[in-house]
């Protein structure tokens, strides 16, 4: 009986002391994660980006295609009289 409970308790260490690793592990990727989201934010700030300004350039590039495909269709003869 008594080597039934000590085995159960190292399997339960060695489960812990695995967890422990794991969450070491991820504890890193996170720290990194935050460091690499930081430094996109700064850089997105710095390049003044916001998502209404793409909105806002791309409308315009729409409107200027329309314009130069509008400009570029041949205009039919009209008839006079």
């Amino acid at each position: 009986m008594a080597d039934d409970v000590d085995a159960c308790f190292r399997q339960h260490e060695a489960m812990s002391q695995g967890l422990a690793r794991m969450l070491a592990v991820q504890q890193v990727r996170h720290e990194r994660q935050v460091t690499i989201n930081e430094r996109l934010t700064a850089a997105l700030e710095r390049q003044g980006v916001t998502h209404a300004h793409i909105e806002t350039l791309v409308a315009c590039m729409r409107s200027a295609g329309e314009n130069s495909r509008a400009a570029s269709r041949p205009r039919q003869a009209v008839s006079v009289g």
